[in-house]
């Protein structure tokens, strides 16, 4: 059972061959100069969305005194979850694509043999 050329391409590498690489979340990142012309840009999507979901959070923090301890009973910055959430979470779900895109790439080469 043969997928097609599409297939062949994803495998030797080519993203423009996977079926996610078209879809409008990706054209507007591409457009915001998130995503390389070829390749994810897995990293810089990474960094940029962890610091969308973290900055505004700590820029109010620090506005309402509420960042560091002594003003109030959960600062923000002594707030384990939100911190992992927006620091470790977010990225680690982003960078997760690329393994997840070449393994799906792998078992579509091997199951087309």
């Amino acid at each position: 059972m043969k997928i097609g050329p599409a297939t062949d391409n994803a495998a030797a590498g080519d993203v423009s061959a996977l079926l996610a690489h078209d879809e409008w979340p990706l054209r507007w990142q591409r457009k915001l100069g998130l995503v390389p012309e070829h390749g994810m840009g897995l990293v810089r999507r990474a960094v940029f969305f962890a610091a969308l979901a973290w900055l505004p959070l700590a820029v109010w923090a620090f506005v309402q005194n509420r960042a560091l301890p002594g003003g109030v009973a959960e600062p923000l910055f002594t707030h384990f979850g939100v911190n992992v959430r927006c620091l470790v979470a977010i990225p680690l779900l982003i960078l997760a694509e690329g393994k997840m895109m070449s393994t799906t790439i792998a078992m579509a080469t091997q199951s087309s043999r």
